[in-house]
């Protein structure tokens, strides 16, 4: 587990992508994160009247992630060409975790076929 990032820059994120204040949409959130992991964290909230959990991306986590990748690719063509195979198949899959939006959906699908 990584550690967590500060509250202020977390709302603030939060903010940006609700396009509101945290007051406004949530009846309250647990500055105190659930978890924390290496791209984002997970805070408590209470929402519509019901618990949930909301995951928060680290402000930076992308842009710091694909900096790495460009990096990297930049010593692999260097010392071991073969390697680029796994790191664009490493980028992929990155791809597919920093997307929340689509994480998002595929749960809603996957509660949908539950009811």
């Amino acid at each position: 587990m990584a550690p967590p990032a500060r509250w202020e820059p977390i709302r603030a994120v939060l903010e940006r992508d609700l396009g509101a204040s945290v007051a406004e949409v949530f009846e309250d959130i647990d500055c105190e994160p659930l978890g924390a992991a290496s791209i984002g964290q997970a805070h408590r909230v209470m929402w519509r009247g019901r618990p949930a959990v909301v995951k928060v991306q680290y402000p930076d986590a992308a842009s710091m992630l694909w900096a790495d990748f460009r990096c990297l690719e930049l010593l692999l063509r260097l010392v071991n060409t073969e390697a680029l195979v796994i790191l664009r198949q490493v980028k992929q899959q990155f791809s597919v975790e920093l997307d929340y939006t689509s994480e998002a959906n595929h749960l809603q699908e996957v509660y949908s076929a539950f009811q």
